[in-house]
């Protein structure tokens, strides 16, 4: 039938992107690893400045909040680059977590009254590894407002924002993304609905991918921490 043939070939048409996403990223990999790691090129000052940095920003985050803040002005004068907490970087990513999590336990009503167990299931099990994540982490988000101030207070965010980002873009965002691939063919009624599908799949492709390189880039927020706290011991 006309709908089975244009499921087949939107699957053939996401396997096919997929393959191709993948034979460019281990291109881009190869590429930088032959040249750099392999030839053992590195920026020691860079490091040097980039691992000091990270102990300034340490001390700061020790201190009372307007004290931190003040720190943090007088750093970014010498590093623009520094981005300090605002509404736009701190309290959106922040209530996001908490709107996102409210709109997947809808989507998991929706799908279970419509029988469609093999996507409301899995997307079950993740919202409550979500829930729990944040709730082991000792955060809950009737204290979001509080942190959401105190993070805009200090100029940087504290741990109980970051948690709620984490709970987020690291535990619920990544999973959903698999499973909206994979619901992606049952969803297709139309050119429209593969359009908003593909837009949502895409945006949480950009959400993830920037939380794991702000996250684990070099593992410089965990070199530069510890080597903080040895140096203030």
């Amino acid at each position: 039938s006309p709908v089975d043939l244009y499921t087949a070939t939107l699957w053939l048409a996401c396997g096919g992107a997929v393959a191709a996403l993948s034979l460019v990223w281990v291109a881009i990999a190869l590429l930088l690893l032959f040249g750099r790691a392999f030839r053992g090129l590195r920026d020691d000052r860079l490091l040097e400045e980039v691992e000091a940095l990270a102990g300034e920003v340490e001390s700061a985050s020790r201190l009372p909040p307007r004290e931190c803040y003040c720190a943090l002005v007088s750093l970014k004068k010498k590093h623009p680059s520094l981005r300090l907490a605002s509404v736009l970087n701190t309290v959106g990513p922040a209530w996001a977590s908490f709107l996102h999590l409210a709109m997947d336990v809808g989507n998991i009503i929706i799908l279970s009254s419509q029988g469609n167990w093999t996507l409301a299931l899995p997307l079950a099990f993740t919202v409550g590894i979500s829930a729990l994540y944040a709730h082991r982490a000792a955060y809950s988000h009737h204290r979001l407002p509080k942190e959401v101030m105190l993070s805009l207070r200090r100029g940087m965010a504290t741990d109980g924002c970051l948690k709620a980002i984490r709970s987020d873009k690291g535990v619920l965002r990544i999973p959903e993304t698999v499973l909206k691939v994979y619901g992606l063919p049952f969803a297709a009624k139309g050119p429209v609905s593969v359009a908003f599908a593909l837009g949502s799949i895409l945006a949480n492709w950009a959400l993830v991918a920037k939380f794991v390189f702000n996250e684990f880039d070099l593992g410089v927020d965990s070199a530069g921490c510890s080597r903080a706290r040895a140096k203030h011991m």
